[in-house]
């Protein structure tokens, strides 16, 4: 679809094309590059239940690019594009986990970091893979002491990333080899 086409499109409230075409604003591709176009366009489309856009919007909100910073408003995307019953977007899930650890615009609380990595990790994010198995092994948002089985399902974990090109999770396996663990 040319530009023109897209435009019409994204102007008639097709999601699809408010998402693409904010891409396109927010890249410089075919169009001068706007992020404050691209939000409104994302948003737009976000409301239009669109997965894609709901993430993309979250991210601008919690970074202020193109919009006023607002965590809040970034987590009301984010658990949109996240919640199992909607997007159900590992991506998502993945980076709501990371708010909750880090307690950005939330309580920091790792009981829930872990509730949400375990979903993104179920759909094979590597990302997620890696962070459950890290709280595993550190204990941190689960329930302790951290049995021998649960360890074990955190190396596997980790397997799961490495074989995915996880650095951090390739560096890990092979700490642990090191050290005779596995």
């Amino acid at each position: 679809m040319n530009i023109d086409e897209l435009k019409t499109a994204a102007e008639k409230g097709d999601p699809k094309a408010q998402y693409t075409l904010g891409l396109a604003y927010y890249n410089g591709d075919r169009v001068p590059r706007n992020h404050v176009e691209a939000a409104r366009l994302w948003l737009l489309a976000a409301q239009q239940d669109l997965v894609e856009a709901q993430c993309n919007i979250s991210t601008l909100y919690a970074s202020g690019d193109g919009v006023p910073q607002d965590y809040q408003e970034s987590l009301k995307w984010l658990r949109k594009a996240a919640d199992p019953e909607q997007g159900n977007n590992a991506g998502a899930q993945y980076n709501l986990g990371c708010a909750y650890r880090d307690g950005e615009g939330v309580t920091a609380d790792d009981t829930e970091a872990v509730k949400w990595w375990r979903l993104a990790a179920e759909q094979g994010d590597a990302d997620a893979q890696y962070a459950l198995a890290m709280a595993y092994i550190g204990g941190k948002g689960v329930p302790l002491p951290v049995s021998a089985t649960a360890l074990m399902g955190a190396v596997e974990l980790l397997r799961k990333a490495a074989a995915q090109g996880h650095t951090k999770a390739k560096m890990a396996l092979e700490m642990f080899k090191q050290k005779g663990i596995i």
